[in-house]
């Protein structure tokens, strides 16, 4: 069997993957063993620990590893990236003559926007290789990070329950 390197397991371990290996084929004198690793890092059933952002009061969310949250006083929750990707739900319309259709109406359940210097220029991001570490060396940033990562975790994606609630919020 081929060997798996660290880097792998770890996409095993924290993703929905796909694996697929081949082995014993025969290339010109040589024998073939590899290995394929394929991820969905985006899905809403695993919760990575890189997954986590912060949201300060400021309007802005950071990745927890910015070093601008060290020292803020600012910062509001911690909440799951996938919560700043745009959204859709459909509503059926009926116009004047009796007639229906299906309208698809957008949103973010997040409002903050990306921190330039986290997302573009990645100048205010520590470089870590365990996140758990950073977070016991940085108390103030760990109390929020932890908080989210267990609701996130063990509470899953929460499906918006009332959009016509959220789409009158943007009308009004």
């Amino acid at each position: 069997m081929p060997k798996l390197a660290e880097e792998d397991w770890d996409k095993i371990l924290n993703n929905v993957c796909l694996i697929s290996f081949l082995q014993g084929l025969n290339i010109g004198g040589k024998i073939y063993n590899g290995y394929s690793v394929i991820n969905n890092n985006k899905n809403e059933e695993v919760v990575a620990e890189d997954a986590i952002y912060i949201t300060t009061s400021d309007g802005y969310y950071h990745k927890a590893t910015s070093q601008e949250l060290v020292s803020a006083t600012n910062m509001v929750t911690g909440v799951f990236n996938i919560d700043f990707e745009r959204k859709s739900f459909y509503e059926t319309v009926t116009d004047a003559s009796g007639a229906t259709s299906q309208v698809t109406h957008y949103y973010y359940p997040k409002r903050e926007l990306g921190c330039y210097n986290c997302y573009v220029s990645q100048t205010s991001n520590t470089v870590t290789n365990n996140i758990y570490e950073y977070m016991d060396s940085h108390p103030n940033v760990a109390r929020i990070y932890y908080t989210a990562l267990a609701r996130e975790r063990y509470s899953m994606y929460k499906v918006f329950r009332n959009p016509q609630e959220h789409l009158n919020s943007f009308t009004n």
